[in-house]
């Protein structure tokens, strides 16, 4: 059968259910998986048009120096052993960790999503995700006869997540931003003369000498001289 690949499109939704997402945050954190590949399965439910991700379960698997991870010979007697008949046909979701590298599908990667997907009638999801939060997430829709690649996915928020963003909205006041431009050739403003002195002497309480900025910056903007130290502003260099 022949699939069309997709990439800018009307993009299709995958969901994480409430529980599939805790369980997803869960992996991506875990201590004991900080420097091992690891690979995960999901339970998926198609309902208009959205592909909703419903559990998640971690099967029998080797993981190879941390670097390769691929299910051992159990994979099938578990999946009878843990699975009825109809609930193996909503297995439609399979995902392993790369670590600290980016998720860019490998030729292995590659090969194994297409396994899948050969042997099945109607979709399948392949999920790649880092302990960044990279992530490359690719479906075929075999029905519809496509393939789409770098999709984004949802999650569903908790209870208490939605009442913290309620108060949130309620008691965080958001103000403008406001944005300024540097113009060249801006004139210096003029401070009243009892504040900032339009010409510095030396202050020997300090032990400095004050300048006038805009005199300053006229005389040296050519000799790229460090500006004098003022008090309160330590010392820079004029670029």
């Amino acid at each position: 059968m022949k699939i069309e690949q997709i990439n800018k499109i009307t993009e299709p939704e995958i969901v994480f259910k409430e529980e599939a997402h805790k369980k997803l945050t869960a992996l991506m954190n875990n201590s004991f998986t900080k420097d091992k590949e690891f690979l995960f399965i999901g339970t998926v439910e198609y309902i208009n048009n959205k592909y909703y991700i419903t559990e998640l379960f971690i099967p029998p698997q080797t993981s190879n120096y941390g670097a390769y991870c691929e299910t051992d010979d159990s994979y099938g007697v578990w999946l009878i052993k843990n699975f009825t008949p109809e609930q193996r046909k909503k297995i439609r979701f399979q995902a392993h960790s790369h670590v600290n590298m980016n998720p860019n599908p490998s030729a292995i990667d590659d090969i194994n999503f297409k396994e899948k997907w050969q042997q099945i009638d109607d979709f399948f999801i392949s999920f790649i995700i880092n302990k960044s939060n990279n992530y490359t997430l690719r479906l075929v829709d075999k029905k519809k006869g496509l393939e789409y690649s770098g999709l984004t996915y949802k999650y569903e928020e908790t209870a208490y997540q939605i009442a913290i963003n309620k108060e949130l909205e309620e008691k965080l006041i958001t103000k403008p931003v406001i944005n300024t431009t540097l113009i060249e050739n801006t004139k210096i403003p003029t401070y009243p003369s009892e504040n900032y002195p339009t010409v510095y002497d030396e202050f020997e309480s300090y032990g400095d000498k004050y300048y006038d900025y805009k005199e300053y910056n006229t005389n040296n903007i050519k000799k790229k001289k460090p500006y004098p130290k003022k008090h309160g502003y330590g010392t820079g260099t004029h670029k």
